[in-house]
Order: structure tokens, then sequence, then C-alpha cells
């Protein structure tokens, strides 16, 4: 967007304390099909993830719009913005781990779908 005149930043938050998770989660067929099981994982670990807890270090999205602000405004911005902890430990961390441990980072945060029997 350069050649255009137009400077882009990246906002990257981490988990934000808001509906989205429910509205997201709630259209998830756990229901039936060969991926019934690993689809009602997948929400359980969502709704784990976004339970309100401070263990989960949710970020409100007024600190969102702060930094969304803070970039739009900017005389020379920043590529990209880390809101929250969540968020600026764990871009951290896949910048130190080599792919095959930030897979098993992965594989042990996330469900991961089994061959239907």
């Amino acid at each position: 967007m350069a050649p255009f005149g137009v400077r882009v930043s990246l906002v990257r938050p981490g988990p934000v304390v808001s509906s989205f998770v429910d509205a997201a989660v709630d259209s998830v067929d756990v229901t039936e099909g060969p991926y019934a099981r690993f689809n009602q994982d997948l929400v359980d670990r969502y709704r784990q993830a976004y339970d309100g807890s401070a263990s989960n270090l949710e970020i409100s999205p007024g600190k969102v719009a702060d930094v969304i602000a803070t970039a739009a405004t900017a005389a020379r911005p920043r590529s990209r913005y880390a809101v929250g902890t969540m968020a600026k430990s764990l871009i951290t961390t896949r910048r130190l781990l080599p792919d095959v441990a930030w897979d098993a980072v992965a594989r042990q945060t996330w469900p991961t779908p089994k061959r239907p029997s």
C-alpha cells in the first residue's frame, strides 16, 4: 500500500473479553458427522481459553481500540502492535522456538482430530 501513500499496521491482540467466542462456537455442529467429537473438543477448548479468568490474560476491547487509535494517529506507526501479555509472549515464543517445538506446543494446547473409527 506504500506506493499509494497508505501506511499499514497489523494489530495483533491476545484473547479479548467479548461475546465473539460464544457467537463463533454456537455455530459449530457437534451433533453428528465424523468430526463431531473433535468439534466438541474444540468448542470446549475455546470456551476454556475465553472463560473470563485472569489466568487467560484476557484484555478489554477498549485496550485494543486504544492501540488501534495509537497506530492510526502516529506520525510514524509501527508495522506491528502486539496487544496484551498473551499476544506478546506468544509472538516472542514463536520467534524463539524451532518449528517442531512450536508444533508440539500447538498440539498440546489445542485438540487434534482423531481418525474416525
